[in-house]
This record gives structure tokens, C-alpha cells and sequence, in this order.
């Protein structure tokens, strides 16, 4: 990034949405969205990873709440240089809905290693520092975080639990996932 004079350089991979064009000979992202009307021959997808320098300030508005893809668009118009990175090695999961962040629990559930991870203790379905209660049934899977509590009697399947939320006693939760911010009981509503 620092040696291609670069303003931003966003990490791209092949796949879809391809909202983003992209010339790799160049390096250099010549359209977002279609807004421009530059295509190139290679259609991108956007990672959400970025690398930016001091300059990208000056295409975002003080004061107001602002999209940084508007930031990008407008760079581009200026003619600056806004680059990207093909990053198609390794597994990448847009976790942009309830169904794909389920999708990549139950992948890793599956089996899908990480091999960059040093931390050979993970996965860790059920983190040492939850709170099972007594009689807590389990089935299918379940990734229950740190800190989450569990309430006597309850029955979850196929459930994510993000570390520090509850539940009440005797539930029956099934492919749902609770919030830290939430306590999950009969009048819950879960996602």
C-alpha cells in the first residue's frame, strides 16, 4: 500500500457480489457499484478490508455520518490511485446475514480447519468459561462464547451463544442465536 502511492487498497476476492471493477495489471479499482461507469475485465468482490492513508480524510465530511464506500467513489473520480489485493488464498465467509454466520459455525463444526490458528485449543463449542446448568441438554451444534449462562434444564440445538448472554430455565431454543445484550426466556424473540 505505502509504495503504491495508493489512498486506499481494498482487499478483493473472485466471487460474488462482484460490485467492485477491478484492473490487475494496474492494480488499481476503476469502478464500485457500477456508479462510474468504468468497467474493467475482472469483477471483484469486496472483502470489507481496507488500508488507508491520511489523504482518504479529505473525501470524508466532516461532522456527518458517511459510508466509506462514498469515500472511495470519490477518490476514484479525483483520479487518485485507489488499489486492490486479490486475496483468493485460504477460506473467506461473508458473514453478512443470520444464515451465513450460521453457515460458518456449522462448517467449522464440520471440520474446516484454520491452520494459521496457533491456538490448538480451538474450536471451543462450549467455551470453559460458560455456565451450563443442571440438566442442560445438547444437540447438533452449538458454539456457546465465554461467559454466556445456560439455565438449568434447557435444551439447545443447532444454537449460537455469544459470550455474556443467558437464558432462563427449562427453554427449548432451536437454530437460533442470542445476543450478549439479551436474556433469552419463553417471550423471547431470537434470531
Amino acid at each position: 500500500h505505502l509504495k503504491s502511492g495508493n489512498v486506499a487498497t481494498l482487499g478483493l476476492r473472485s466471487g460474488e457480489p462482484a460490485q467492485i471493477d477491478f484492473d490487475a495489471k494496474s492494480g488499481q479499482v476503476t469502478d464500485i457499484r457500477g456508479v462510474l461507469g468504468t468497467p474493467s475485465a475482472q469483477k471483484c468482490l469486496f472483502t470489507g478490508v481496507y488500508v488507508l492513508s491520511p489523504e482518504i480524510f479529505d473525501f470524508i465530511p466532516a461532522g456527518k455520518v458517511s459510508s466509506i464506500v462514498t469515500a472511495f467513489v470519490a477518490v476514484i473520480r479525483s483520479g487518485l490511485r485507489m488499489g486492490g489485493v486479490l486475496l483468493d488464498g485460504g477460506h473467506w465467509f461473508d458473514l453478512g446475514t443470520v444464515e451465513s454466520y450460521k453457515n460458518v459455525h456449522h462448517a467449522i463444526a464440520e471440520g474446516l480447519n484454520f491452520s494459521h490458528n496457533p491456538d490448538l485449543t480451538w474450536p471451543q463449542f462450549v467455551h470453559p468459561g460458560a455456565s451450563m446448568g443442571a440438566g442442560v441438554q445438547l444437540a447438533g451444534m452449538n458454539a456457546i462464547g465465554d461467559g454466556a449462562e445456560v439455565g438449568d434444564d434447557t435444551q439447545l440445538e443447532d444454537c449460537i451463544l455469544w459470550p455474556g448472554s443467558k437464558t432462563a430455565s427449562r427453554l427449548h431454543l432451536r437454530d437460533c442465536i442470542v445476543r450478549s445484550s439479551i436474556a433469552a426466556s419463553a417471550e423471547s424473540q431470537i434470531l
